[in-house]
């Protein structure tokens, strides 16, 4: 039976099309965990926060823009400081002060560790601990390797960049 809309056949292909599109947008959503307020990497950007960690860069600084991706939808949450004058919420005094002379630098517990940094040594260096890191080579007890891969994840030796360079 057709009519003058293009009959049933071409209303049941539309709504199978509705279903798919809405099925792809659910699985979406559902892949895209890290954006979730609870998500691993949100639980540990609001504990580097309360444990008085920061992370020192500049907005046009590329290992800070993947230092700030491995967050995902929870970089907003990180305790970053902005060190060159024209970004955002800038604070050159505070990393002047700091000596901070290469981006990323993060202080953790008193402690300077250059470069992007590893979900799992950030876990570690703030002392959250008990809980598995997604995506992490290096979870639980083990030991890290002795190549310094940890310190500096590309194993490029410029892993940073520092302004004087």
């Amino acid at each position: 039976m057709s009519d003058a809309f293009g009959g049933w056949s071409e209303g049941k292909g539309r709504v199978r099309s509705l279903m798919f599109v809405g099925q792809l947008a659910l699985l979406t959503l559902l892949s895209s965990c890290s954006s979730f307020p609870n998500s691993y990497e949100a639980r540990l950007a609001d504990h580097l926060s309360a444990t008085g960690a920061k992370m020192y860069g500049a907005y046009w600084c590329p290992h800070c823009a993947a230092q700030k991706e491995y967050f995902g939808a929870a970089a907003g949450q990180l305790p970053y400081v902005e060190c060159d004058p024209e970004g955002f919420n800038a604070q050159p005094d505070l990393c002047q002060a700091e000596g901070i002379e290469a981006y990323p630098t993060w202080i953790i517990d008193g402690q300077r560790y250059l470069g992007s940094q590893t979900l799992g040594k950030l876990a570690r260096l703030s002392g959250l601990e008990g809980e598995a890191i997604p995506g992490d080579r290096f979870q639980g007890n083990l030991d890290p390797p002795s190549d310094n891969s940890l310190d500096n994840p590309s194993g490029n030796p410029s892993d940073n960049y520092s302004p004087a360079q």
